[in-house]
C-alpha cells in the first residue's frame, strides 16, 4: 500500500476523501483479519479517488479487460486480461463489500493485471518492488 500510494499521489494537496479512504484502508488491516483479495480490493477502490477506475461489467458478452481503455471487452488484444481474472476485478468493482472464495492462482493473477493497469494508467510503467511481496502473501 505506502508504495502504490507514494508513486501515484504526487501533489501536496489535502484532499478528505483520499484522506478518509485510506485511513479506512490501514484501520481495517489493523483491527480485521486480512482478507485474500484485500490488495486486489485496495487498488480497485484506490483508482476511484486517482480518476482511473475500471468501466463497465464482466459478461458473457464482453469477458476480458482491456488495460489501456480501462474496460470490459469481447476483444482479445495485446492489451486484454483473460477472462477468470476480468471475473473477480468486476466482482470486486461491483461489490467491493463482499468476499468470495478464489483459487490463489486467480487473486495472484488478478493483481498482477490491476498492477500493470497501474504502470499503463497512472505510474508509466514504473516498476513496483513490493509485487513480490503481495504475490507470497496471496500465495
Amino acid at each position: 500500500m505506502v508504495e502504490i500510494l507514494n508513486q501515484c499521489i504526487t501533489e501536496e494537496q489535502y484532499e478528505v476523501e483520499l484522506f478518509d479512504f485510506i485511513q479506512e484502508q490501514v484501520l481495517a488491516l489493523e483491527n480485521k483479519d486480512m482478507s485474500p483479495l484485500f490488495p486486489i480490493r485496495f487498488l480497485v477502490l484506490f483508482s476511484f479517488h486517482l480518476g482511473v477506475q475500471p468501466q463497465g461489467v464482466y459478461s458473457s458478452e464482453t469477458p476480458y479487460f482491456s488495460l489501456d481503455e480501462g474496460v470490459f471487452t469481447n476483444e482479445v488484444g495485446n492489451h486484454t486480461i483473460a477472462s477468470k481474472p476480468a471475473q473477480l476485478l468486476s466482482f470486486i468493482l461491483h461489490n467491493p463489500d463482499e468476499d468470495i472464495k478464489v483459487h490463489s492462482d486467480i487473486r495472484k493473477e488478478t493483481l498482477d493485471c490491476i498492477i500493470k493497469y497501474y504502470q499503463y494508467h497512472i505510474l508509466k510503467r514504473q516498476k513496483l518492488n513490493s509485487v513480490e511481496i503481495l504475490s507470497a502473501l496471496l500465495a
